[in-house]
């Protein structure tokens, strides 16, 4: 193991019970980059000390899709080349939806300034997605 970044002495310690309990008062969704480094680097910790499986338990509490389809795949055994691609189709179709979103919003409030009606606003907005 490599010494640690911050506050930590040496990378060699870490417990699932330790990691569910921080993924419950923080989702990994609202982790800073800090955070998410540190999570990721206990997961790696975990997974070399007790094999991938031991994180299983923590898949259910990710609320982030990317991060948990990739806990599904690497606890299926799927190996890596295998799991890249449709890591990378998921990363472009998450990031899809949030540029949809993005436009949505940015559609309905411009036509919030402007008094549109609400059904035009509506149709606007939905034809985002329809």
């Amino acid at each position: 193991y490599a010494p640690a970044h911050r506050e930590r002495e040496t990378y060699t310690v870490a417990a699932v019970a330790g990691l569910e309990v921080r993924l419950r008062d923080a989702p990994f969704s609202q982790l800073g980059f800090d955070e998410v480094a540190e999570v990721l680097t206990d997961m790696s910790i975990l997974a070399r000390a007790e094999g991938i499986s031991a994180l299983k338990s923590l898949a259910a509490l990710v609320d982030e899709a990317l991060l948990a389809k990739g806990l599904e795949l690497a606890i299926q055994g799927v190996e890596e080349e295998a799991m890249r691609p449709i890591l990378e189709r998921r990363i472009q179709t998450l990031m899809h939806r949030h540029e949809t979103q993005y436009g949505m919003v940015e559609e309905g409030l411009t036509a919030i300034q402007c008094a549109e009606h609400p059904e035009v606003i509506e149709q606007r907005v939905r034809s985002f997605y329809e």
